[in-house]
């Protein structure tokens, strides 16, 4: 048997493992888990909405540069 180290699988037991084992943590309600969910997607569409808005943005500063660079020349 080799000698164990700290980085070696399973870790022990600690007395904080035992103790979230027997008293695992409480579960939401069904509407706070819905809740949750309901503004996860919100907020991603959200980043959605925020990344579109962010490249029309770059396109129509694009499309000012070349416009004045053509009226340039």
């Amino acid at each position: 048997m080799t000698a164990r180290h700290e980085w070696d699988w399973p870790p022990e037991r600690t007395r904080i493992a035992e103790l979230s084992f027997r008293f695992p943590a409480r579960r939401k309600s069904g509407r706070g888990r819905f809740a949750d969910g309901f503004f996860r997607v919100i907020k991603t569409c959200l980043k959605v909405a925020a990344g579109i808005i962010l490249v029309s943005v770059m396109a129509g500063a694009i499309w000012i540069m070349v416009t004045a660079i053509k009226a340039w020349t």
